[in-house]
């Protein structure tokens, strides 16, 4: 599996090039920070 990922977005005129890492090592998954962000939004709004 990749280490990283590169992804590409042009708005505009402007190209945005934005690299993601991941932390083989990390304690907490996607999922995990997904659900967590999630979770927050919804207490924010509440």
């Amino acid at each position: 599996m990749k280490d990283n990922f590169t992804t590409e977005y042009k708005i505009g005129n402007t190209t945005y090039v934005v690299t993601t890492q991941f932390n083989p090592t990390a304690a907490e998954t996607v999922l995990d920070v997904v659900q967590r962000l999630v979770t927050r939004e919804l207490e924010i709004v509440s």
